[in-house]
């Protein structure tokens, strides 16, 4: 895991990434990537930051506060502004992204993109 943070030996199309986890109560309620920087594909749908919240703790703030988190991280590795994408349709993701600031860019082909500064 620590060649692909550093980006050491990525498959062809991968970029330097980070895995990060949020535990509570010892129990494992999201994780997430986030990427360190873009290529092509990653501007079109991807962008810097992908996360999951177990379907079993979402509505609880998790994915707000992961986010959050996520977004400090990025401050550390200097990225300066993040990408991030969703589907049209998929509106707690929304509401999660734009609680963290996210300013909506363009929605092309049902696909939303947010950048975070």
């Amino acid at each position: 895991m620590v060649q692909i943070s550093e980006g050491i030996e990525l498959p062809e199309g991968y970029v330097p990434q980070t895995i990060y986890w949020l535990y509570v109560d010892g129990k494992p309620v999201a994780y997430g990537k986030l990427r360190h920087q873009l290529n092509e594909k990653l501007r079109v749908y991807g962008g810097h930051v992908g996360y999951i919240v177990r379907p079993t703790e979402r509505g609880k703030g998790y994915g707000k506060l992961f986010l959050s988190e996520m977004i400090k991280q990025a401050k550390k590795l200097e990225i300066e502004q993040l990408l991030i994408t969703c589907n049209e349709d998929n509106v707690p993701s929304r509401k999660v992204i734009e609680s963290n600031h996210g300013q909506l860019e363009s929605v092309t082909d049902g696909i939303c993109r947010y950048w975070i500064k």
